[in-house]
């Protein structure tokens, strides 16, 4: 999130939102199609990172 937040300090607002949503519909279906342990943890830490978009 450290990383992120200050995304949202740039004039086009539309480009990292768009980026960051995507990202994190992709890791959460990733996280419910997940078989192991592994792939669950990697899906859910990279769509907590990404979900600084609300």
């Amino acid at each position: 999130m450290l990383f992120l937040v200050p995304l949202g300090d740039w004039p086009e607002k539309r480009a990292p939102i768009t980026t960051l949503v995507a990202v994190t519909t992709l890791c959460l279906v990733a996280a419910g199609l997940a078989t192991g342990l592994p792939m669950l943890l990697a899906a859910s830490f990279i769509s907590g990172a990404a979900s600084v978009v609300a």
